[in-house]
């Protein structure tokens, strides 16, 4: 959640109303490669370098997409021109990504304690201050119409994301009105 709301910050920083893009639009792209980033730094055990990582990532979607289209397994050299790389780097990223195995909350990590349950609470890791350094963000960015539907739409009060038909009953307008909101 946190590296979500990071990436909603720095949309928020640099997002240019006047180039007539919505902020959702605009700020979409940023919070989910602030959360894919996260998860490539942290999903795996053994740590795998982020361009092999994202390597083997591009390569299993480019194995999907050509058995998809060719309906039999593609090999190894058909990825790796399909990724634009060699083939014994597309194997070696496999490979790497392949052995590495994700971090499991539950598993034991010191003694019968698991790593869940020494994560600390977010309020604890000062969230608070994460919150409200997003909201004067978004109120610098945003003109007061545009900030309660934002904060409305992606739950940034409590936590509930909404639909444009919901925030525009919470607000007591239209849906179009929301929308017009939200293309401004």
């Amino acid at each position: 959640a946190q590296e979500a709301y990071l990436g909603l910050a720095r949309a928020a920083e640099r997002f240019d109303g006047t180039r007539g893009v919505r902020f959702s639009t605009y700020a979409t792209p940023w919070v989910r490669a602030a959360c894919a980033a996260w998860l490539r730094r942290t999903a795996y055990s053994t740590r795998v370098p982020e361009r092999v990582a994202t390597l083997a990532a591009r390569a299993r979607r480019a194995s999907t997409r050509l058995e998809a289209a060719g309906g039999v397994a593609p090999s190894l050299d058909d990825i790796a021109l399909a990724v634009n790389s060699s083939a014994a780097s597309v194997d070696a990223a496999l490979a790497a990504a392949a052995r590495s195995t994700g971090a499991e909350l539950d598993a034991p990590a010191i003694g019968d304690v698991s790593l869940g349950a020494t994560l600390a609470d977010a309020t604890e890791l000062g969230g608070g201050d994460l919150r409200s350094d997003l909201g004067a963000a978004l109120a610098a960015a945003l003109g007061d119409d545009e900030l309660r539907v934002v904060r409305l739409r992606y739950g940034l009060d409590d936590g509930i994301v909404r639909s444009t038909r919901d925030c525009a009953q919470v607000l007591g307008v239209g849906r179009e009105t929301v929308r017009q909101t939200c293309l401004r």
